[in-house]
């Protein structure tokens, strides 16, 4: 696989990232989202930005567009890596010397970025799957220049069947010996490319300096030792010790084994009966717990399939709860887990109001024995075989912030409904 293959992996890998990264602002940090063209001055070029006037806008209220006045401060500049060019694709996070974010932007296809500044220092920050940054970037207002960044950690290589065929979308899991991680999957040619870039250098702009935001120290000259944990389905998972290079081209052929015989079983209640699809096993490999595996229950038996050869832990969960536990079981092997509660419980019934007493439909509750379950017109909605307990309930109507309720569940074969109000803010026009 050449290098140009490589990028192009790791540019999808970057797309992902940077809707998790417009996610992450928005939702939960106050901030400017700045226009990032170095070559647009436009005075009426705008910024979304969060409004701090109101403490009580919630997530997707209170966006305004703030311009970029005449005379105003800015900063720029342009991202530059030493072998590949102009840095095309990236995410920039500007921050103050109060230690709250100012702005945010992408780059611009030739590298550059001109932003809103801070009033005294600003902190500019890059988020990458494939570049670090060196060195602290610390701007005065309207000051630009070059910023230049460093390929991280990478390896890239191939998946392939024992038969020699490419391995198609398998799960790759990266990790490195001082604590970075990264994830990603084969191609349709079974090829893959992954970087793990280090913390970011502190900046004055951090109120509290050090791991696990940001590092003091220049980083280490040393090759970086990974291991890299592969899965698909029908196979056996593989771990395997790699060192990563920045500079190198080397392509790394991963070879996968065949599956391991399933562990399969039952699950069976202290009342005898088996328990129903509500119940899911959870597999853990001894050694490696990073290999984790999961098998829903059905009519009271499960398989585990895609093992390797070694013991497992096995947990039963149901409703969020743990019912039991095997400690060691190997593939092939077929177990009974027997739980201390019965099988069959009681049923949970709820009703949804509104503030005003009506019937809240099409609620949508989760949490405890539901999942994505809608109340009927009438706001009922139930649920059987109900183990005895406190249960988190989430409650989602049209319109209206998540609602979190905690019911409680007695051992009564029967008891009284649970009604649950909505704020009156959900209440429909």
């Amino acid at each position: 696989m050449n290098s140009r293959r490589a990028w192009v992996l790791l540019g999808v890998a970057l797309a992902a990232m940077l809707t998790v990264v417009g996610v992450w602002w928005s939702a939960d940090r106050p901030s400017v989202a700045a226009r990032s063209d170095a070559r647009d001055t436009n005075p009426a070029a705008t910024a979304r930005a969060h409004s701090r006037a109101d403490p009580h806008a919630t997530r997707g209220e209170g966006i305004a567009e703030l311009p970029i006045l005449p005379g105003a401060p800015l900063i720029g500049g342009v991202f530059v890596s030493p072998d590949e060019g102009p840095l095309t694709l990236g995410a920039i996070e500007l921050w103050c010397a109060d230690g709250q974010p100012g702005a945010r932007a992408q780059l611009t296809e030739d590298g550059s970025l001109l932003a809103p500044a801070c009033p005294t220092t600003t902190c500019v920050r890059l988020r990458h799957p494939a570049f670090e940054q060196p060195s602290a970037w610390e701007l005065a207002p309207d000051e630009r220049r070059e910023f230049e960044v460093a390929a991280a950690p990478k390896i890239s290589g191939i998946v392939r069947s024992p038969l020699g065929d490419a391995v198609v979308d398998a799960s790759l899991a990266v990790r490195s010996d001082d604590g970075r991680r990264a994830h990603a999957r084969t191609d349709m040619d079974g090829e893959f490319a992954v970087a793990l870039p280090g913390l970011r250098p502190c900046d004055a702009c951090d109120l509290q300096r050090g791991p696990p935001t940001c590092r003091e120290a220049a980083p280490s000259e040393d090759r970086l030792r990974a291991q890299v944990l592969v899965s698909a389905p029908a196979f056996a998972p593989t771990e395997l010790e790699v060192e990563l290079d920045a500079q190198s081209d080397a392509v790394s052929e991963l070879v996968l084994d065949p599956a391991a015989a399933p562990i399969t079983g039952v699950v069976r209640g202290s009342d005898g009966e088996l328990f129903d699809d509500r119940t899911k096993i959870l597999a853990t490999n001894s050694e490696r717990p990073d290999e984790q595996h999961h098998a829903r229950v059905v009519d009271g038996q499960f398989a585990l399939a895609g093992l390797a050869q070694a013991r497992y832990r096995l947990r039963a969960v149901r409703d969020g709860r743990e019912l039991g536990i095997l400690a060691s079981v190997s593939p092939g092997d077929e177990v009974e887990l027997n739980v201390e509660q019965p099988a069959r419980g009681v049923t949970l019934e709820l009703l949804v109001l509104h503030a005003s007493g009506r019937p809240a439909d099409g609620v949508r509750v989760d949490g405890g024995p539901f999942v994505g379950g809608g109340t009927d017109h009438e706001g009922h909605l139930a649920a059987a075989d109900v183990a005895p307990g406190d249960y988190t309930l989430r409650l989602r109507a049209a319109e209206c912030s998540v609602v979190r309720a905690v019911v409680e569940v007695t051992s009564q074969p029967t008891g009284p409904r649970r009604t649950l109000h909505l704020p009156s803010a959900c209440e429909p026009d």
